[in-house]
């Protein structure tokens, strides 16, 4: 995915790895052994459902409804965290909205951390990150899990009714986004604001540039920019030039000082340095036969989201289990 990074200079919230090394590992999943890249991604979908309604969703026309309870959730997971544990793993939790279901967000929380698998990513719009688990706020429950590592949050325009009309329903204010921020840097979590790139938006340099200045100033740790990408035949070039009009200013504006250039089997990568600000453009290449991603969803574990290599029930792994 393309994407724009920023983040102060001595902050390395932008990854917890160094992006000019790309390395792969061949491990033993399940039985078949499959190159993967280290560190790996797997996408926990905590839900499918979802407050917004948001046209750009790559989740809009998934099931609404979650096949499994709680506990079917919890005891597929497990299985499939103890299989992977050790093997080179980082967690992203996402949804639909996750926080939905605070309850199930605590338990994957709880048990990433059991089987020692770090955060790489929590995905939400933060509408319910206050919501109490067992008499605590879920924010606090990502510190105690130690899922501290980009906590980003999903805002589409730095102005709050904006952003809702966007969204397509009421959001958390900016007011709490900055207190989370402050709260998270008190325990040493980073909180990132995710932003696509939309026509009519944040279409543009200037635009871009506000929307950084808003919330780098305020305290947050780091904003990304995503180029849009639709689902054909919905997909146009014009939203797919925002992104690269926007790098493009960044490269030619004087203000932007060039750093470094990174090229490495998966990404094009362009460092700058604007006053005390680190920024980073990364550009996707082709497909890489190594696997770099997986989800887990509806007790499904599969690579790439669809299961082109691995695609496992984990449901009758939890009926075996039960059944002796």
């Amino acid at each position: 995915m393309n994407t724009i990074k920023i983040t102060k200079i001595d902050n390395i919230a932008t990854e917890q790895h160094d992006p000019s090394i790309i390395d792969s590992h061949t491990v033993n999943i399940f039985g078949k052994d499959i190159e993967i890249l280290k560190p790996c991604n797997l996408n926990i979908f905590i839900t499918n459902r979802c407050h917004n309604s948001c046209y750009f969703c790559i989740n809009k026309e998934s099931n609404k409804i979650d096949e499994l309870s709680d506990i079917e959730f919890g005891e597929t997971l497990e299985i499939l965290l103890k299989e992977i544990s050790g093997k080179g793993f980082e967690i992203t939790l996402t949804g639909g909205e996750p926080t939905l279901l605070p309850k199930r967000f605590c338990i994957a929380m709880e048990l990433c951390h059991k089987y020692n698998l770090p955060c790489r990513t929590i995905s939400t719009t933060g509408i319910g990150v206050f919501s109490k688990v067992r008499g605590i706020p879920i924010y606090q429950h990502m510190i105690e899990n130690e899922f501290t590592h980009n906590i980003s949050i999903s805002r589409m325009h730095y102005l709050n009714d904006i952003n809702d009309k966007i969204l397509g329903a009421k959001n958390i204010k900016n007011s709490k986004i900055f207190y989370l921020s402050e709260f998270f840097k008190m325990h040493g979590a980073e909180l990132r604001i995710s932003c696509n790139l939309i026509p009519g938006y944040i279409d543009n340099f200037e635009e871009f540039t506000n929307f950084s200045k808003f919330y780098m100033e305020s305290g947050v740790d780091s904003v990304l920019f995503r180029q849009l990408i639709l689902p054909s035949p919905l997909f146009s070039i014009s939203e797919a030039m925002i992104f690269y009009n926007i790098a493009e200013a960044i490269k030619t504006n004087t203000q932007y000082k060039l750093v470094e250039k990174i090229d490495n089997s998966i990404y094009y990568i362009h460092i700058f340095i604007k006053d005390d600000y680190l920024v980073k453009i990364y550009v996707n290449k082709f497909k890489s036969p190594i696997i770099g991603s997986f989800a887990f969803k509806d007790g499904i574990f599969a690579d790439n989201f669809s299961g082109e290599n691995i695609k496992i029930d984990l449901r009758r792994y939890v009926y075996d289990k039960n059944r002796h």
